[in-house]
């Protein structure tokens, strides 16, 4: 019998009001090996979300980087940042470029090659006021 672990998990809720129409739930997982996904999904533990939401897809990602501050745990707030991969000749030297938020508490990024893409989640205590340069 192998171990369900998970790495981390956030369970993300989007609230009606500010220009939200509808409250929205979103768990993020992030895994140490695929055989925890595979539990998660495969013995059970989705039925649950299968049985409150009915049935959902799951959107998957791999996991490019992950920088949590030590007081990461505290946040309450993340930002969604969603970017294209756009098409090019190599991506021996493709950067992940990602924004850097004044009072940022963690940033996990990860891609997703069948649709080219990659998002940048980033983590704050606070409701976070503006967004700051590129890095």
């Amino acid at each position: 019998m192998s171990l369900c672990r998970i790495f981390l998990h956030w369970n993300l809720i989007l609230e009606q009001g500010n220009d939200n129409l509808t409250n929205s739930y979103c768990p993020l997982y992030v895994w140490h090996h695929t055989n925890g996904m595979n539990k998660f999904i495969f013995d059970s533990y989705f039925d649950n979300i299968i049985d409150s939401f009915g049935w959902q897809n799951i959107n998957i990602g791999i996991m490019t980087k992950i920088e949590l501050e030590d007081n990461f745990f505290l946040s309450k707030y993340v930002l969604e940042e969603p970017h294209a991969i756009p098409v090019q000749a190599k991506l021996k030297n493709f950067s992940f470029k990602t924004t850097k938020h004044q009072d940022q508490v963690g940033n996990v990024v990860i891609y997703n090659p069948d649709k080219w893409q990659y998002t940048s989640f980033t983590f704050f205590k606070q409701k976070p006021a503006s967004q700051q340069k590129n890095i």
